[in-house]
């Protein structure tokens, strides 16, 4: 009987256990604070899969197409199929608060690089940027004077904005759940 309550508890362990994968977050802080978009915030996953070069270009772009491009939420900036690295800057809408009365949305910017040779595909994020939604509605161009720094959000936690407890926190959250879902779809596609 012991062994069959022994094995109940961790029944549910297991089960959650597989379906929490984080992604690796790198922030790399230089020592000169002056350049206030020197520090980065990098997502980053290695994927190891079954699937050869070409395949992996076909599914990936597929995906991209379906997914991204479509939207118009990405355009691709390298291509490049010999050595397998497909490159792409993104713009996404993240709804980040939504009540009953109030809603909050910031763009996401970043750089989306997709490294794929036979049997491994690295993806990485970076040059995360946050673009309030004013500057895209009236097609402002994204100079650094418009763009929100990663460094704001994930490494000094003081970005603020009205209505909005603890905005910096809930933006990394999205921004986290963002990217995950992007990851997570691309390896789905190359199990």
């Amino acid at each position: 009987m012991r062994k069959y309550l022994v094995l109940l508890m961790f029944i549910p362990t297991l089960i959650f256990a597989q379906s929490t994968r984080k992604r690796q977050v790198v922030i790399e802080t230089e020592a000169d604070y002056k350049n206030y978009f020197q520090d980065k915030v990098t997502y980053s996953d290695t994927i190891k899969t079954s699937k050869s070069h070409a395949e992996i270009q076909d599914i990936v772009s597929g995906w991209l197409v379906e997914n991204l491009l479509s939207e118009r939420k990405a355009k691709v900036v390298n291509n490049n199929k010999e050595k397998g690295i497909i490159e792409c800057d993104l713009l996404d809408k993240m709804e980040i608060i939504k009540t009953g009365w109030f809603v909050y949305n910031m763009y996401l910017k970043g750089n989306l690089t997709i490294d794929y040779q036979d049997n491994l595909c690295t993806i990485n994020f970076d040059n995360i940027y946050y673009v309030e939604p004013e500057a895209i509605e009236e097609k402002v161009e994204l100079e650094n004077e418009n763009l929100i720094s990663s460094k704001m959000v994930f490494i000094d936690k003081n970005y603020r904005t009205a209505f909005v407890k603890n905005a910096s926190e809930q933006l990394a959250k999205k921004t986290d759940q963002k990217i995950n879902t992007i990851f997570e779809s691309i390896e789905k596609l190359l199990e």
